[in-house]
């Protein structure tokens, strides 16, 4: 019986694609948690945080923030993926 066993095989594809789906609504949620928005006055000191050391850094003494870096008037929009 050849179509019980594409049913079985759709039905698997659609648990496999439901379990995709969930778990990237999930990741994506905990992203939005980690990024918020926030406004600087002109003039304030900041630090930016830096993922990775440099090549030849290493790892221990690598300190994860730069700066201070003072706010000067400018427009600029960072969306949360970076584009």
């Amino acid at each position: 019986m050849p179509w019980r066993r594409i049913c079985v095989e759709l039905n698997a594809r659609q648990v496999v694609a439901d379990k995709k789906s969930s778990l990237f609504k999930r990741s994506s949620e905990t992203i939005g948690e980690r990024f918020k928005i926030r406004d600087y006055e002109v003039g304030q000191e900041v630090y930016a945080y830096v993922d990775e050391p440099p090549r030849g850094t290493i790892k221990r003494e690598f300190i994860p923030w730069e700066g201070p870096f003072v706010v000067r008037m400018m427009n600029i929009v960072v969306e949360n993926e970076g584009f």
